[in-house]
């Protein structure tokens, strides 16, 4: 199919102006000698046309093929940069550096694949003859690779994006990378893992989404942590989780978290710090242990009919806390004496960083909204519980039906 074409002429007809439509070529044919025509005229057709760009690309092309203009015949008198390139990409990621698969089924592949940071640099895009900034005879970006769907489905993946001005594709997450086909760039800023987690200490630096349970591990996740399973004597460092944590259920475990924690079945002699809600599924249970939170507790029942010792409560900066006595057990195991640190002590000045953060944290939080902060126990208190919001605290020695612990507004 022929493409479309646009036909101007000066008002002596002395000059004829033919332009593809797609702005890749213009034409000109002048019928009289060079002399005899206007060149203010010419400027004039060529403005109505709106062709702005392509003239020394023409001169060139006829110089290389020896062209002669002629009266009466046309010529090219402006033509579009080279378009006919095809982008190739340069990975820059070594491949032992990244993701086999969106699933990953064992925490030792973990091991060897380098955390990838927001705004670094994942592949370069080459283009051949011809440019991503390729103009038409009209100065319009023949094809803008920032918008072309080809382009971006066929390389850009999850969490990465196309820096035009650099020529670039980088992570615009932090995240694991993952190269599928030898092409398309995703950053994975949440790890699926298929298996269950067993004596073993490990980071994640990002969310990860665990379709097991865990057991007798220290685990620390630098993102959201969803367990199918449970937690269970994870009493060393505990599992530490910098966002959400949602899980089954937990036993005789260290539960540090900065976000809100949410179980299904039952919290059971437990040390849990957490800085958001803490919060049970309606038939749930929290039996022994101290659980905190830093906003509110719900759960279906709390305590146990054999009267288990089971301290819950709202607090400041359980997150903190939770991180200082974490601290504080890894030094005592090094004979710390308190009286006399060893301030050079990695451990020691973390600890006292951890330190001056709660104290900064002490003033927001007691100005918050107070409403929130309560304990609620959907099928009732047990006695052996106590329950603490601050300095108000209430010892449970009567079984309770549904219940709701708060502070009594002014």
């Amino acid at each position: 199919m022929d493409k479309k074409m646009d036909k101007y002429k000066t008002a002596d007809g002395m000059v004829l102006l033919r332009v593809l439509a797609d702005g890749s070529k213009a034409e000109m044919r002048v019928e009289a000698e060079a002399d005899l025509v206007s060149a203010g005229a010419i400027t004039e057709l060529l403005t109505q046309a709106g062709i702005k760009y392509g003239f020394k690309n023409a001169r060139e092309k006829a110089v290389e093929e020896g062209a002669v203009r002629e009266v009466g015949k046309y010529f090219t008198i402006a033509l579009a940069d080279d378009s006919s390139f095809e982008p190739e990409v340069e990975i820059l990621v070594e491949p032992l550096d990244c993701l086999l698969s969106q699933r990953l089924y064992s925490i030792n592949d973990l091991a060897r694949v380098r955390f990838i940071n927001a705004g670094e640099k994942l592949a370069k895009v080459k283009t051949g003859s011809g440019s991503v900034q390729s103009r038409n005879i009209f100065d319009r970006k023949i094809r803008d690779l920032a918008a072309d769907k080809n382009f971006l489905d066929t390389y850009l993946g999850e969490n990465v994006e196309f820096d035009t001005r650099r020529n670039l594709i980088v992570a615009s997450n932090d995240g694991y990378a993952l190269v599928e086909n030898g092409k398309k760039i995703s950053i994975i800023d949440n790890i699926f893992l298929q298996q269950d987690i067993i004596e073993t200490g490990f980071e994640i630096k990002s969310s990860l989404t665990l379709e097991g349970s865990v057991f007798s591990s220290d685990l620390v996740v630098n993102g959201n942590l969803v367990v199918s399973g449970k937690i269970e004597d994870c009493k060393g460092k505990g599992v530490v989780v910098a966002g959400n944590l949602v899980l089954d259920s937990s036993e005789n475990s260290l539960l540090i978290c900065k976000g809100n924690l949410e179980f299904r079945d039952q919290l059971q002699n437990c040390e849990v710090y957490c800085n958001g809600n803490v919060k049970g599924a309606e038939k749930s249970e929290i039996i022994g242990g101290n659980i905190q939170s830093g906003i509110s507790i719900i759960s279906g029942k709390i305590g146990n009919e054999e009267k288990e010792n089971t301290i819950v409560e709202v607090s400041i900066a359980p997150f903190i806390k939770g991180m200082m006595i974490q601290l504080s057990q890894e030094l005592r195991k090094k004979d710390w004496d308190p009286s006399e640190p060893e301030m050079e002590d990695p451990l020691v000045k973390e600890l006292s960083q951890l330190e001056i953060r709660f104290s900064k944290v002490i003033p927001d939080f007691l100005s918050s909204n107070r409403e929130l902060n309560k304990i609620t126990s959907r099928q009732g208190f047990y006695p052996g519980v106590a329950l603490r919001i601050f300095n108000l605290c209430w010892e449970i020695d009567t079984e309770t039906g549904e219940t709701e612990f708060a502070l009594l507004q002014d």
